[in-house]
């Protein structure tokens, strides 16, 4: 058996075909590294988003909690202003009779106070004349 001796044209393609492959693997290869190295890359962006993401996030919660407090407080304030204000319209009224009542009888008044109207009826013409003497004077 003898071997048969190749042609330099065949032997020539071999050799391109050699190196073709050898090319195609270091790019390959490189691409692998290129990929690898952006995922890696990608891989460390994306953990770092995340750490940002979870940072806003609390203090996202802190800020809503503050906010929810500060409307809270807000509400206590204005319970504190009317809630007295309200009391003292139901309540006040009837005591304030009553205690009006009480010095208007220390007063003679009557707790109604003085009725003009009334007192100028009950005059008389000379009591009237003497007035008006007393005022032109």
């Amino acid at each position: 058996m003898s071997i048969p001796k190749k042609n330099k044209k065949v032997e020539k393609s071999e050799e391109d075909n050699l190196t073709t492959e050898k090319t195609k693997e270091s790019t390959t290869s490189s691409e692998v590294d290129v990929s690898k190295n952006s995922n890696d890359s990608l891989k460390e962006l994306i953990e770092k988003n995340i750490k940002w993401s979870q940072v806003i996030y609390n203090q996202n919660k802190e800020i809503k909690h503050r906010l929810t407090l500060m409307t809270v407080a807000t509400w206590v304030r204005i319970l504190l202003f009317v809630i007295p204000i309200v009391l003292a319209i139901i309540f006040l009224p009837p005591l304030l009779d009553s205690v009006l009542g009480q010095y208007g009888d220390l007063l003679n008044s009557g707790g109604g106070g003085l009725d003009i109207n009334s007192i100028l009826d009950s005059l008389t013409p000379d009591q009237v004349e003497q007035g008006m003497k007393l005022l032109n004077r």
